[in-house]
C-alpha cells in the first residue's frame, strides 16, 4: 500500500513527513484501490470455490450496480421494513429458488433452480420474480402503472434495472410495496 500511495520511499528511508500534507492523496488511492476491487469482485463470474457451480452470489448485484456510493433508497423516507425488503432482494438473501438451491446438497445447478409458481420453465430468478412471473402480474401491473413503466420503458432490463436502483423516493416507496405484497403472495401459493 506504500508504494500505491507513493509514501514507500518515506517508509523505506524512515523519513518524518507532515501526514496531513498527504492525507487527501492517501484517502484517494486508498478509496480507487478498494473500489477497484469492489467491482471486481461483483464482476468475478465464478465464486472464489471453483469445487461449487453455484456460480457469483452477485449475478443479479452487478447489472445495477454501477457506482461505489450509498445507495438513495438507504437515505429515502422509508420504514425500516421497506428498506430491509429492497435490501435483500438486491444483495439476494431470500427464498428465491435461485437462492434456495445454492444450499441443497448436492447443490442444484442455477439453471436448474426452477420457479414453482409459474409454468415458464425458468429459474426463480430476482429478474423473474420482479419482471416475469405470471404469478405478481396482478401486482406488476399495478407497480408498472403507477410508475408510467410500460409508456416510458419497453425493454425488460431497463425497467428492472430501473426498479432495483431505487433512484428516487416515489420508485422506492412503490417498489417497497411490489416486494412486500409479491412475497406475502408466493408465502401464500407456497403454503396453499
Amino acid at each position: 500500500m506504500c508504494k500505491k500511495t507513493n509514501l514507500f520511499n518515506h517508509w523505506q528511508n524512515q523519513d518524518v513527513f507532515d501526514l496531513t500534507d498527504n492525507s487527501n492523496h492517501i484517502r484517494e488511492t486508498l478509496q480507487k484501490e478498494y473500489t477497484t476491487h469492489f467491482f471486481n469482485e461483483i464482476n468475478r463470474e465464478e465464486s472464489k470455490n471453483s469445487n461449487n457451480n453455484s456460480g457469483n452470489k452477485l449475478r443479479t448485484y452487478k447489472l445495477f450496480k454501477t457506482s461505489y456510493e450509498t445507495e438513495p433508497y438507504i437515505t429515502h423516507k422509508l420504514s425500516y421494513t421497506s428498506r430491509s425488503f429492497i435490501s435483500k432482494l438486491r444483495i439476494s438473501a431470500h427464498d428465491l429458488e435461485i437462492e434456495r438451491g445454492r444450499y441443497n446438497r448436492p447443490r442444484i445447478p442455477p439453471e436448474n433452480r426452477l420457479c414453482k409458481f409459474c409454468t415458464m420453465h425458468v429459474p426463480e430468478s430476482e429478474f423473474h420474480f420482479v419482471i416475469q412471473c405470471p404469478a405478481y402480474s396482478d401486482l406488476r401491473d399495478e407497480l408498472f402503472l403507477s410508475l408510467n413503466l410500460h409508456q416510458n420503458y419497453t425493454c425488460d432490463l431497463t425497467k428492472f434495472k430501473l426498479l432495483m436502483s431505487c433512484s428516487s423516493q416515489e420508485i422506492s416507496q412503490a417498489f417497497s410495496s411490489f416486494i412486500t405484497r409479491s412475497f406475502e403472495k408466493r408465502a401464500a401459493l407456497y403454503s396453499g
